[in-house]
């Protein structure tokens, strides 16, 4: 599952979401995050400036 609380605590402000996926008969994978490979840096970098 992608995008929920990283842990099922009710006091989260993303529980809800959890409490949605989980009632579908998702479960909690952890992994690790989005990561970005420049293969051409000089414009990643020009385009992460103008963000």
């Amino acid at each position: 599952m992608f995008g929920i609380a990283p842990t099922s605590n009710p006091s989260h402000p993303m529980y809800g979401l959890y409490k949605f996926k989980h009632g579908f008969g998702g479960e909690i994978f952890h992994q690790l995050g989005c990561w970005d490979y420049p293969i051409e840096e000089d414009k990643y970098n020009y385009l992460q400036h103008m963000k």
